[in-house]
This record gives C-alpha cells, structure tokens and sequence, in this order.
C-alpha cells in the first residue's frame, strides 16, 4: 500500500524500484485503493504541497564527499522570491553539520549561508532538521542553466523542496545571456552575438548580473565588442566604485548605451572580460533612446566584405524617388586588426557609380581609416538613373557594411538627353561587331571639317549578348587616345559602358578637335556593337560670355553630366548662382 503523500512524490519524480531475495517477480499492477486518510502532520515537517518536492531520499554526504544534485529542468520555473527547503539531520554522534549550496557547476549560490536555520557560524545544530533558503535573481539565473548541487559534511538529506514565494520574474525578452562564466584573472570572456543586438538604440541599457569571487576583496570588468573595441560606457555605471571596481556586495552593473556603443553592438556584439567575478546573466533594458529615422534607412544587417567576397546590395525599388544631389551614407567599420579598408560603389550590374572614391571621409588613398564609421556620397544625376534601374552594389575589402540611409539634398541641374541647342546629324552607320578589340568602326576627316570645340560625337551602341561588361575606347585616325577617351556619357572612369545604356556622347575638346580634323575618328571596343556616330552641332547663339554678376549667393559649376566642376575650363558649362542656372561658354 502507497502510505502517504511522500511516497506518492517519490514515485512520481523517480518511479519504483524492486529489489528482493530468492523471489521471481513477474508483474505489478497498480490499483485505485480510494481516498487514503489523511496522514497526520508530523510536529518536525509541515505539510508543503506533494507538486513542490524536487528531490527526495537518502544521502549522507560523510565528510563533504557525496553530493545531493537536482537537475536545472526542475527549476524551469523557478523566479527570484521563491524558497528552497532541504529536509536533513544531522549524523548520530555528532555536535554539528555543515551543508553549502552550489550550482552544479560547483559555483557558489547567493544564498547560501543566508539560512536563518543555521547557527551564528554558519552550522547546522543537531536539532535542526530543516533549512530554508530565498533564491535571488542571480541564483536563479544559475539553477535554470545548472540545476544544484549540495554539498555537507556530517548531515544526511532526505528532501528537497521548492517553495513558490512573491517574486516576479524578470520579463525572459530582456535576457540575452543566461549561464555561469568565471572570467578569472581575465581568462574567460563572455560574449553576447550581434542579432542579440538588432534593435538596440542609443538610451537602451545594459545589465550584467554576477558576483565576485569568494575571498576576493573586489572585481574587475571591462566592455568591449567581439572585436576588442573598447565601448564608450566602459567604466560608466554608477554600481562601480570609485576606482571602477566591483565591491563584494554589488550583484549588478547597469550600463546606458550611446549612439556609437550601439552600431559596434549591432555589427559585432558585444564581449564582457573581467578579473574575479562570474558573470550569470546579461539583460537589454529599452531605453528612451530614438532610433534614427527608418524612412532614410534602406538597409541595415551586418555583412563583413572579406576581401572584395561579399558584396552588399540593395534593390532598384529603394531608389524609385532618387535624384541627382541625393545623399548616401554607408555606415561600417575597418576590420579589427587592419590598418585600413577599402569600398567601391557600383550598381548591381557592376558599373562603377560616378560618386565613387568622391566621398570626403576617405583618405588621400581613397582607403578608410580605422576610426571612420561612416561615408557620405553626393549622388550624380548619371548615376540616380543607374540606381533607378539597376540599384546599388556595395563591394569592400576588410570592412563590415552595417548600414545604408538615403537622403534628400539640394537637386543638381537636370543633364540633356541632347546636349541644346544643336543639331545631330548623322556622320556614320552600320553594324560593326568590335568582338575583343578585332573590329571597329572609322570616320573620315572630312566629316569633322565644320565642327567647333563645344560640339559633340555620339555613338549609338549596345553591349553584345551575354557579356557583362562594354568598353569603348575613342582615338583619332593616326590611332592616338583622344582627351576624352573613357569619359562619355554612360560609363565609369575605367571606359565601361553602362548596360541598358544606349549611347555614348563626348565633347570635342579644343585638342581633340584638331585630331579630329586631321585624321578623322576611329572607335573601337570589347563586347559592343556599334550601329551609328553622330556629330551634334551647338548653336553658339544662345551662350554666353561669363559676365559679374552682383548676386551674393556663391557662384557653382557643373558639367553637362551634372556633375560638379570646381574650376571650369575651355568648354560649355552650368552655372548655378542661387535661383539662377545659366550655360556659358569658358574659353
């Protein structure tokens, strides 16, 4: 007969064992006997509910030698507030017992010690047979991950019970860490990842629960990133003392985080080193902190370029509103460990955007500094209809990209589809396939003889099947590089030809123009086709001669792409003086 509530949580937290001598068992059955009377309270034990037993039994634990272990499940539920009760005597013979509570990693509780069952050293007397402990949040990070181990010596254990108290769980959406981590004498680092880290913002704050070694008159700890880039807030907690150390009663740092604290724990988490303490918990706490607007925003994630390996890219549909004079800023960090980094901007079809290497927060080299975090680029209007049509292509070597954000600035000048006034006339058609730089196409002089320094050539042309990339180079018949050879319209620096792009136009130059005259044009090329070149003729009675102008707003120039021209030269340009735009001619 099962006799009473004890044996009943007995064999429902361990089943049932049989042993026996010169018997053959062969069933057990288990009958409903009825509601059995309620057995008497013993004086020595009150009656806790049947559902609270964790563990119960038989063990002496001799002389600190066997151990009484509880697995972490058992204490899924467990919050700060809550009791444990642990049911003992103390050994026939013996004046006394001792009993401490560790998880079972063997790293001391909080608690223990703290029982007011114990006598003023810390003993059990004889006639005690029960001690009760109240678990703190510190304690109950550590019984979650690692269940708990009691140690004694001269005691025997026959039940361990846990007591729900008025505690209030910490809410489990702020803890980004549990466990148990001695850090030693800066030996063992704890570290929290970056998606942890995802919606941090500056204002949030950060708490780390631990405690300091036995023994140790203080801790030490330091915050970093997984990289060992010191934070900002390092030091900052008001729960240090005054030589920023931890005292052995604190069993928790609060740090708030800054705007700079947060993109490093977004791109590469975070990393708590620290000298005597074990660090047991680790919680975000939101903040009242304003992340930067999301509608500049059109992209976030952190994605380390390895050596030119990892491109980041963004659609075309994040680029339906852009215009030239919009601003794009790219938010990353240098690799630790290296002296710089390097970017280039393309769209997705691997053309090289006109802004590119433009932005000021690049150094003489065109390379990024360890200590830069973000780079501004002013968009052309050449390139706000190549993102429009192909979006943005973000390609690096040792820098992590851990955001984009677009912005509106003032517009630039609208470029011509055809550079006016003037009048296109055809020098030149077929279908000539330049293949890898086999064939190519060639003007006569004569077809120059009425151009002017001002006017235009344009090809029409189309970057063959199946090729990635079209290069186009321009030369004067005796097969000399023009001037603006790799600087037409629709195409990068290096000469590459914009796919989907439709033509190339050049201005003749003052040079050229002689070259031109002389020896006519010769065009040639990889993967395009060239199917016509026309000379387009500017009408020079709509220019005018650069005159003062009494307006106080600065004076700026641009080129007929758009594009910003500092000091302007021998050819036809915008100028732009507050709300006037004009062209003019430079000679």
């Amino acid at each position: 007969m099962i006799n009473d509530d004890n044996d009943i949580a007995s064999l429902q937290s361990y089943g049932l064992q049989l042993k026996g001598r010169n018997v053959t068992i062969t069933k057990v059955t288990l009958t409903d006997g009825g509601t059995s009377p309620e057995t008497p309270e013993k004086p020595d034990t009150p009656n806790i509910p049947g559902d609270g037993v964790l563990w119960s039994g038989s063990t002496s634990t001799g002389s600190w030698k066997n151990d009484i272990t509880v697995d972490a499940p058992k204490f899924s539920a467990i919050k700060a507030g809550d009791k444990i009760a642990i049911y003992l005597n103390v050994d026939s013979g013996k004046d006394y017992g001792n009993i401490e509570l560790d998880d079972q990693k063997y790293a001391k509780l909080d608690t223990d010690g703290s029982s007011a069952d114990l006598d003023s050293y810390g003993c059990i007397q004889a006639d005690v047979t029960k001690v009760t402990y109240e678990i703190g949040a510190a304690d109950v990070a550590l019984l979650k991950s690692n269940g708990l181990r009691i140690k004694g010596a001269n005691i025997t254990v026959t039940k361990v019970e846990l007591i729900g108290g008025q505690g209030v769980e910490t809410p489990a959406e702020n803890t980004i860490w549990t466990g148990s981590t001695s850090t030693g004498s800066w030996k063992n680092d704890i570290t929290v990842d970056a998606p942890k880290f995802s919606a941090i913002k500056a204002g949030d704050k950060i708490a780390i629960y631990l405690n300091v070694d036995s023994g140790k008159d203080y801790g030490n700890i330091e915050l970093d990133d997984q990289k060992y880039a010191k934070l900002d807030t390092d030091g900052s907690s008001a729960d240090l003392d005054s030589y920023g150390c931890i005292q052995p009663d604190v069993t928790k740092v609060t740090y708030e985080i800054g705007a700079d604290d947060a993109a490093l724990l977004k791109s590469n988490g975070l990393r708590i080193k620290g000298e005597n303490i074990t660090v047991t918990k680790v919680e975000l706490i939101g903040g009242q902190g304003v992340e930067t607007p999301t509608e500049n925003t059109i992209w976030t994630g952190s994605v380390d370029t390895g050596n030119w390996k990892n491109d980041v890219t963004v659609d075309a549909p994040k680029f339906s509103n852009v215009k030239g004079g919009d601003i794009l800023k790219i938010l990353l960090n240098v690799n630790a460990g290296n002296d710089y980094g390097n970017i280039e901007l393309d769209d997705q079809t691997y053309v090289k955007l006109e802004t590119d290497r433009t932005s000021a927060n690049l150094d003489s080299y065109g390379c990024i500094q360890p200590d830069v975090t973000e780079l501004t680029y002013v968009i052309t209007n050449n390139d706000a209809a190549s993102l429009k049509a192909n979006g943005l292509r973000v390609k690096g070597a040792n820098i992590i990209v851990t955001g984009i954000q677009l912005s509106s600035g003032d517009p630039l000048p609208d470029n011509p589809d055809t550079p006016t006034p003037g009048i296109e006339s055809e020098i030149w058609s077929g279908n000539v396939n330049c293949g890898q730089w086999v064939q190519s196409v060639k003007v006569a002089a004569d077809k120059f003889e009425n151009a002017r320094e001002g006017d235009r050539f344009k090809i029409n042309l189309t970057i063959n099947a199946g090729k990635g990339k079209g290069i186009v180079k321009v030369q004067s018949g005796d097969m000399v590089d023009l001037t603006v050879n790799g600087k037409g319209t629709n195409m990068d620096s290096a000469g590459n030809f914009k796919r989907g792009a439709k033509d190339a136009v050049y201005e003749i130059n003052v040079t050229d123009l002689e070259k031109l005259k002389a020896h006519g044009l010769v065009i040639s090329g990889f993967a395009v086709t060239v199917t016509k070149v026309s000379l387009i003729t500017v009408d020079q009675s709509g220019i005018e001669d650069i005159s003062t102008d009494s307006n106080d707003m600065p004076v700026e120039y641009y080129n007929l792409n758009g594009m910003r021209v500092d000091n302007p030269a021998n050819g036809i340009f915008i100028r732009r003086q507050g709300n006037k735009v004009s062209k003019i001619y430079i000679r």
